[in-house]
């Protein structure tokens, strides 16, 4: 193997961020990534407060079909700014912590149920459904993802 290509697979390795841009979101269930080239260890789910949320906005996650949080948070407690850790629960048990400026990820349930990531492969989207009251139209919502790449071709984006 030669340097260049050794580089670029301790780079592969290491974490990854995706980030989605700023956006309002209307009510309703919309896939924000997709997970394409190969397999994915999903270390963290963030949601972000990118303006002060007017209405009282609840979310869930879905990782294809599987949950990651029981939705019951409204995303809009902590004002500007405001973060949203994912438990990142398969089971769809665990409730997120309330929308804080700082929060632990995946969160302190996520921790305490020994959960360390979900893996998932290519073809699978990270769904976000909006639901309860709708976004202001004014507000915005953005979704940051931590993963590794189990696959050297894997991206989520």
């Amino acid at each position: 193997m030669s340097y260049t290509q050794q580089i670029a697979s301790l780079y592969s390795r290491g974490r990854q961020w995706a980030h989605s841009t700023p956006a309002f979101h209307g009510a309703g269930a919309e896939a924000i990534f997709a997970i394409t080239g190969g397999i994915v260890l999903i270390e963290h789910i963030i949601e972000y407060c990118d303006t002060a949320m007017t209405n009282a906005t609840q979310t869930f996650i879905l990782i294809g079909a599987t949950p990651l949080d029981s939705g019951t948070i409204v995303i809009n407690g902590g004002g500007l700014g405001g973060l949203v850790a994912s438990p990142m629960d398969p089971t769809g048990i665990i409730a997120k912590v309330d929308s804080a400026l700082a929060t632990s990820s995946p969160s302190i349930l996520g921790y305490t149920g020994n959960i360390a990531g979900i893996l998932s492969g290519p073809g699978v989207n990270i769904i976000v459904t909006f639901g309860g009251v709708a976004m202001n139209a004014a507000d915005r919502y953005s979704l940051h993802v931590a993963y590794r790449k189990i696959h050297p071709n894997a991206l989520i984006a």
